[in-house]
């Protein structure tokens, strides 16, 4: 388990610990590297908040693009629910699959790489004419070679998912921008509707003042 994580919860610091694992899946969209800190802090009380709708979940996976990973993600920072935060799990198995893939080759590559022993090879030679046999330690060219293209393609898949995180991002602050924005017409339509209000009830009122004096 993550140690930082682990503090945070001991600490019970459920701002840092929503903030966190609101990122998680662009950080880790397997989850695999949540998953033990996401089981250990659900039980703390106050983390996870009860369900409201707020973005309807769309059962068609083909709606699952930006927009619709923005709209959850913005969602999950006003309503932490465990409801929403599965939902995510799932759709990002989708939205991410690519991604998913290209981590889950690159750990693969990692563990193989990690675990694979020098490959002894036979070398045979003659001194004074008596015949030798010794070994030497070879890693396999090959499996070198694999692992230098894969992590190749994960340097430019990294800078991909980097611009694409990019683009997500533009897309939330645009989103958050047309919320403030109607939000403030909404303000400013209000403010004109008591203005009209306004100028119409003193003009009733003028016109009662002079309808007074004139009799």
């Amino acid at each position: 388990m993550d140690r930082t994580i682990k503090d945070l919860a001991d600490k019970r610091d459920l701002k840092s610990l929503k903030y966190i694992f609101s990122g998680a899946l662009d950080a880790d969209p397997t989850f695999e590297q949540y998953a033990e800190d996401f089981d250990y802090c659900r039980s703390i009380p106050g983390l996870l908040e009860p369900h409201r709708e707020l973005t309807p979940f769309a059962n068609d996976s083909n709606l699952w693009d930006d927009e619709y990973w923005v709209n959850l993600k913005m969602d999950l920072i006003s309503n932490f629910s465990e409801k929403r935060m599965e939902h995510m799990i799932e759709v990002a198995k989708v939205y991410m699959r690519d991604r998913i893939e290209r981590i889950r080759a690159s750990r693969a590559a990692a563990e193989s790489a990690k675990n694979a022993k020098p490959r002894m090879e036979s070398n045979t030679g003659t001194v004074s004419g008596r015949r030798i046999t010794g070994t030497y330690s070879k890693v396999d060219p090959e499996e070198v070679e694999r692992i230098k293209e894969i992590e190749r393609r994960n340097r430019e898949a990294d800078e991909r998912d980097r611009e694409a995180a990019e683009r997500v991002a533009e897309a939330e602050r645009k989103n958050e921008e047309a919320k403030n924005a109607k939000k403030n017409k909404k303000t400013s339509d209000s403010k004109k509707a008591l203005g009209v209000a306004a100028v119409l009830l003193a003009a009733v009122i003028i016109i009662i003042i002079l309808i007074i004096l004139l009799r």
